[in-house]
């Protein structure tokens, strides 16, 4: 339909090069953005104390994201912790029932430690069949995008301390 109303009849009145960034960028964005994808009924609470409000597209690590809002209980152990305000965090899971296998929850969980002595990891738990942990959710463009914009528009010697 894009095409048909849009696409078509601005290349007719020679806008379209007008139109090529916006026809590449934007099912880039749309793929990137958060969705409301839930997990089925039978997976409500399957994170106790969090609600599941969205998910992410994943990446190449093979767990699901679910993007989750902790109860007043999760809030007041973040507090506790000195971490300051909670409101949405991210749910990394590898689950064997979801098609994860062993080495993935292994070398996932091996990182773990890295990730929580930085203090990116608010919690985890790991069980015969699945391994989870929890960080902050950061809302906007994803790092790869990002980073990729800024190496397009460095010099050829690299980031220097104006780009960063």
């Amino acid at each position: 339909m894009y095409r048909f109303f849009i696409g078509n009849p601005a290349r007719l009145f020679g806008l379209g090069g007008a139109l090529e960034g916006v026809e590449r960028r934007v099912p880039d964005a749309m793929a990137a953005a958060p969705t409301r994808d839930k997990p089925s009924k039978k997976r409500v609470g399957m994170f106790e104390g969090y609600k599941i409000v969205g998910s992410l597209k994943g990446g190449g690590s093979g767990g699901k994201l679910y993007i989750a809002e902790p109860d007043e209980v999760k809030r007041a152990v973040f507090a506790k912790r000195k971490l300051g305000e909670v409101d949405q965090v991210v749910i990394k899971v590898f689950s064997l029932n979801d098609g994860s296998s062993l080495p993935q929850i292994v070398r996932e969980s091996r990182a773990l430690d890295a990730a929580r002595q930085l203090g990116l990891v608010l919690e985890h738990e790991m069980s015969p069949d699945r391994f989870y942990y929890v960080m902050r959710y950061v809302p906007g463009e994803s790092l790869s995008v990002v980073t990729q914009r800024m190496h397009t528009l460095s010099p050829a010697d690299g980031l220097g301390d104006s780009e960063m």
